[in-house]
């Protein structure tokens, strides 16, 4: 699968196949990092509010949130 943020700040997927982007429920933030573990099981993305939410890809059930102001970049390994 694929995954992006739109201009809202909403996460979304792309799934193999499917024919259009595909809204998660998660909170929208205004940013535009974006992570994508290895795997593909975890997600992190992050907004200008300073938070870092990790989020589990098949289900989009949140995992957490890190408080990190200035955040310019993620990576997820």
């Amino acid at each position: 699968a694929l995954y992006g943020l739109t201009a809202e700040g909403r996460l979304v997927r792309h799934a193999a196949g499917a024919k259009r982007w595909t809204g998660l429920r998660t909170p929208p933030v205004a940013g535009k990092e974006l992570a994508v573990a290895g795997g593909g099981g975890v997600i992190a993305y992050a907004g200008e509010d300073g938070r870092v939410r990790l989020v589990e890809a098949a289900t989009a059930k949140e995992l957490g949130t890190v408080d990190v102001p200035g955040v310019h970049a993620l990576a997820v390994s």
